[in-house]
């Protein structure tokens, strides 16, 4: 029993090594098949998978958040070198 359940559920460094691939959903069939399998019964990969999961879901949110700079902060530093360029007499 104990080797059918390998074959069909994966190895635990085997769901874990294909955790991003499953998040990004690059496995192929049988492969996605095996790991939600393994994910079904083990507690440990299952909690892993759903930290590692919600983790990317808020990275990937800020990054649809982030603010444009404003251009107000490119023209103080150019004025700031220009304006220390001046004092050291242009060096």
């Amino acid at each position: 029993m104990n080797t059918l359940r390998r074959l069909l559920t994966g190895s635990h460094e085997h769901t874990e090594s294909r955790m991003s691939e499953h998040l990004d959903e690059e496995l192929r069939w049988f492969a996605r098949f095996r790991f939600v399998q393994h994910l079904a019964w083990c507690d440990g990969c299952s909690s892993m998978y759903e930290c590692l999961r919600v983790t990317v879901g808020g990275l990937r949110s800020m990054k649809s958040q982030q603010p444009e700079p404003a251009p107000a902060i490119a023209d103080a530093v150019v004025e700031q070198i220009h304006r220390e360029q001046l004092e050291s007499g242009g060096q």
